[in-house]
This record gives structure tokens, C-alpha cells and sequence, in this order.
């Protein structure tokens, strides 16, 4: 069997590896998302700045995700928690019994649903959308949960330290560490499984 060369390697390379794979269309529309994500987050820093505590920070914040279609994801982006990282979050909340915790979350406002099923992110992002008391807590969650016992215990320091209210400060440490983390996030997940 004759191994492949030159400009035949190329093409596998090309068309057998999806970071090689091109959708004009697709394309066009993922990066008018991603715009109007990083628009999203340029207005939430200007309605911060006229926010003087950190309470108020946090009621523009949920004002913020519940009046913006993407203002939920927009902010998971600002702190570099995926949507996953946020649905198996909202899952361990709903399953722990821990006090503190379920006061930060307002937990006693969460939907009376069967735990044997996760949310899905559609659920998710309209109960946030449509109950301020589930948009606080999940705010009070996002920029307070370093300060929980029970989420220190459970949660590896690689993602706890998302979970800090600096991020609304939009400083350039606090992005420079979102997107180191994000960076990073594959690599610290290999390294610790060997």
C-alpha cells in the first residue's frame, strides 16, 4: 500500500479535519453572532459604570439577561463558562442540598421539576428570561459561587475561579484570565487525566 504524498496529504489534511472545514454562509452567520455578543457585552460595560455597588451591579446584570435575547450567553462568555459547564452547574444545584447554596441561587423560586432529568439550555435561558428570581440567583451563582463551601469542595479551582465578581469589573486582568482559561481549558482536562 502506497502511502499518500505531497498535494494528496494536503487534501486529506483539508478535507478529512473539521478545523479545516468551510461554510461560507454558515460562517458569515456565526461571525455576526459573535459581533453582537461582543456588542452586548460594550453596552452591559456601559450600564455598569453607572452602577456604584456591587447589588447594583448585580440587578443590572439580571436585568440585562432577562431584556436581551442573548444577554445570558453573552455574560457566560465574558466570565469563559460554557454552556455546558453552566447546565451541569444548574444540575448540581438542583440535586445538593445545601443551604447556603440554595439561598444564593434562590433555589426556593426553581420550578418544581422531577431531578431525574437535566434542563435543557432552552429551558434554561427562557426561565432566566422570564423569572427574575431564577436570573438573581443564577447571577448571585456566576459571580459568587467562589465564595460557596460546597462549590470550593466540588468544583475544580480551574472553574471555580470563573465564578468571581471581578469579571463585571471588565478589567483587563480579569479578560486576560477568561481567555487564558478558555485557551487552556482542553489542555487542563488532558493533563489531569494522565
Amino acid at each position: 500500500m502506497k502511502s499518500p504524498i505531497g498535494k494528496e496529504k494536503f487534501n486529506i489534511i483539508i478535507e478529512r479535519n473539521t478545523f479545516f472545514f468551510q461554510d461560507v454562509e454558515f460562517e458569515e452567520g456565526w461571525e455576526a453572532y459573535i459581533s453582537s455578543l461582543a456588542n452586548l457585552l460594550l453596552l452591559l460595560r456601559h450600564n455598569l459604570k453607572a452602577a456604584s455597588s456591587n447589588e447594583d451591579k448585580k440587578s443590572v446584570v439580571a436585568d440585562f439577561i432577562m431584556s436581551k435575547q442573548d444577554g445570558l450567553s453573552a455574560i457566560l462568555a465574558l466570565c469563559g463558562i460554557s454552556e455546558e459547564l453552566l447546565l451541569r452547574l444548574i444540575t448540581l444545584v438542583r440535586t445538593i442540598e445545601d443551604e447556603e447554596l440554595n439561598k444564593l441561587v434562590n433555589r426556593d423560586n426553581f420550578p418544581q421539576v422531577p431531578l431525574d432529568r437535566e434542563w435543557s439550555k432552552n429551558q434554561l435561558f427562557k426561565l432566566v428570561r422570564t423569572k427574575r428570581e431564577l436570573a438573581q440567583g443564577l447571577v448571585n451563582l456566576l459571580f459568587e459561587g467562589f465564595s460557596v463551601p460546597i462549590l470550593r469542595k466540588s468544583l475544580p479551582l480551574f472553574e471555580l475561579k470563573k465564578l468571581n465578581f471581578n469579571k463585571l469589573d471588565f478589567s483587563v486582568e480579569s479578560l486576560v484570565d477568561s481567555i487564558v482559561r478558555l485557551a487552556k481549558r482542553g489542555v487542563r482536562r488532558r493533563l489531569s487525566c494522565n
